[in-house]
């Protein structure tokens, strides 16, 4: 009996770590996965996202993806066979060796088998922008803008580095008037450098009142003495003619 109890503990230990494990990896893995690694450092799911998060800022560097780096997401796709992931892979490797055809096939594939993929809508959007199709690059933006925590903020940038390019800017137009949010978080971002101010004009949609943008641009004009510019931004966002004397200005 002693030897019967001893066992059913020990199975209820094992049992009540490995739920804790689990909902580590449940909580952490798209997160923060160097946190759910050292829960759980063999989880596919640890594996999969210390792996995809180490190639996205790979990419990003535009550095070279380290082999252990791809054999960690290998392993953690033979233990998930079901999952998008090995697809992902598959599109990694098809980018390192110059096949950008196999590498959207691959990405396209990972995100059919699961729409909800963040990694899988990453490495499309940004398959999309390095082969220069802005449009579908921008519209996985958008919908990662949803899925990512804190996704508006984050991708501002992404978002901004692409307004300056004049053959973008009528996708952004589009984009903007269907997601006002990342309008506005992509144009503060661009308002940081007075040199923006007529290509933020130029892709602001109308507003009835001073968009949130307005007041970092002003600054940025102020700040390098363009005063002149600040007062044309700040009657135009306004809504209000200028008087005689200011035109002159």
């Amino acid at each position: 009996m002693i030897g019967r109890a001893i066992l059913v503990g020990a199975a209820a230990l094992f049992a009540g770590v490995a739920v804790v494990r689990n909902a580590a990896v449940a909580q952490y893995a798209e997160i923060r996965p160097e946190l759910a690694a050292r829960a759980w450092p063999s989880h596919p799911a640890s594996e999969l996202w210390l792996g995809l998060t180490q190639i996205g800022l790979n990419a990003r560097r535009r550095a070279t993806v380290a082999p252990s780096t791809l054999e960690l997401i290998r392993d953690a796709a033979r233990k998930a066979p079901l999952a998008p992931e090995p697809f992902l892979v598959r599109g990694v490797q098809a980018q390192l060796s110059g096949d950008g055809k196999l590498a959207e096939q691959a990405f396209v594939a990972a995100k059919e088998r699961d729409g909800r993929s963040i990694p899988a809508r990453y490495f499309l959007a940004e398959h999309y922008f390095r082969v220069g199709d802005a449009p579908r690059g921008l519209r996985e933006i958008a919908v990662l803008a949803r899925m990512v925590p804190n996704g508006v903020a984050s991708l501002a940038p992404y978002v901004a580095a692409y307004a300056k390019d004049p053959r973008n800017q009528g996708n952004l137009r589009a984009l903007f008037r269907s997601d006002p949010l990342i309008e506005q978080a992509a144009l503060t971002t661009l308002a940081s450098d007075a040199r923006n101010s007529d290509l933020i004009l130029a892709l602001a949609s109308p507003s009835a009142t001073p968009p949130q943008w307005t007041g970092y641009l002003l600054q940025s004009l102020v700040a390098t003495g363009k005063y002149s510019e600040a007062y044309r931004v700040w009657t135009r966002v306004s809504h209000i003619a200028p008087s005689p004397d200011r035109r002159r200005l």
